[in-house]
This record gives C-alpha cells, structure tokens and sequence, in this order.
C-alpha cells in the first residue's frame, strides 16, 4: 500500500508538474499573443495619432496662411492708398506745371513780339 500510495503521489506530482508545464506553455503563448496585439495596437495608435496631427497641423498652417493673407492685404491696401495719394499729388502738380508752361509760353510770345518790333523799330531807325 505504501507503494501505491507513493506511486499515486508521485503520478499526482508528475500530473500536477505535467499540468504546471502546461500552463506554463499557455501562459507564454499567451504572453507572446498579448505582446503582438500589443505592439499591434502600438503601430495602430501611431498610425491614427500621425494621421489625427496632420489635419490640425494642415489647419493651423491654413489659419496661419489666413493671417498671412490678411497681413499681406492690409499692407498691400495700405500700398494701394500711399500710391493714390502719390497719384492725386503728381496729377495735381502736373496740373498746376501745364498751367505754368502755358504762362510761360505766353511771356515767351509776348516777349518775342516786344523783340520783333524792337528790330523793326531799330532797322527802320537805321
């Protein structure tokens, strides 16, 4: 009976460790199925968390390209009045040099027309 009964603890201890060992197996395939969902999951999140950042990155180069845009029209209408007013200054003054030249041109004419009677009077003198 000792026998026995040291034959069925040992076949109870080697079921038991038979048992451990498969468990242990399971456990590692577990593990090794865990760990690649895991790394799975990883590359999956990258995934969406690089294509999630591209939009907002786009859209705050969209913003920024607004304000860019807004910037740039401000100065160019800013641009756009200074040359108006340069314009409305240089029609004015050109306006005001044609009315000077037509003056001039008046003296000029008038002057010559004193000098042409001024030879006349002086060849009939001599």
């Amino acid at each position: 009976m000792a026998v026995e009964d040291d034959e069925t603890f040992y076949n109870s201890i080697f079921s038991l460790m038979a048992k451990s060992d498969d468990e242990d197996d399971l456990n590692e395939d577990e593990n090794s199925t865990l760990n690649s969902q895991i790394f799975e999951m990883s590359v999956r999140l990258g995934i969406l968390e690089t294509c999630s950042l591209e939009p907002n990155e786009e859209s705050g180069t969209s913003k920024g390209g607004k304000r860019k845009l807004s910037n740039f029209e401000v100065e160019l209408e800013e641009k756009l009045k200074t040359s108006e007013s340069k314009l409305v200054a240089s029609l004015e003054r050109n306006s005001q040099l044609v009315k000077d030249l037509d003056k001039i041109k008046e003296e000029l004419n008038h002057s010559l027309k004193w000098t042409d009677s001024s030879k006349i009077l002086s060849n009939l003198a001599n």
